[in-house]
């Protein structure tokens, strides 16, 4: 099926309208997103999570409003345990010491009832999170942090 000539992608609970009017390339991982977005604004949460999980588990890992997202509508579904795993997966894939990675970790804080030391080091170096069942490990270089 070409969609040259078609103006509207047509999922099962949404219409999105394409732009025809200049060439595009459509990345598979950008017409999920999208259609992500439509099934959560309609209030299909189920089906909003369930493009959001293909999206970051199969068609693009990296995508930050991808993971993001996600955390959102699983913390929204009282899915804190799923949300802590997108959150870390979103906040791995930010610029150290960025507004966004503050956000991330005071999101974690509200999220879980694990004990959070405040560290006052500042570094530009690369820092990573990750979380299994009951900790979250904050690795640098030159130290690990476990909360």
């Amino acid at each position: 099926l070409s969609i040259l000539n078609c103006r509207n992608l047509i999922a099962s609970n949404s219409i999105q309208e394409i732009d025809i009017t200049t060439q595009h390339n459509i990345e598979p991982g950008a017409i999920k997103l999208n259609l992500a977005r439509a099934y959560h604004k309609n209030h299909a949460i189920s089906n909003s999570i369930d493009e959001y999980e293909d999206l970051v588990d199969r068609l693009d890992q990296m995508n930050k409003d991808g993971h993001k997202e996600l955390a959102e509508l699983y913390i929204q579904s009282d899915l804190n345990e799923m949300a802590v795993g997108s959150l870390v997966n979103y906040y791995n894939l930010l610029m150290p010491g960025s507004k966004a990675t503050f956000g991330a970790i005071n999101t974690l804080k509200e999220i879980t009832p694990l004990a959070w030391v405040k560290n006052i080091m500042w570094s530009d170096e690369e820092r990573f999170l990750f979380a299994d069942n009951s900790k979250i490990y904050h690795l640098s270089k030159k130290f690990v942090e476990v909360y």
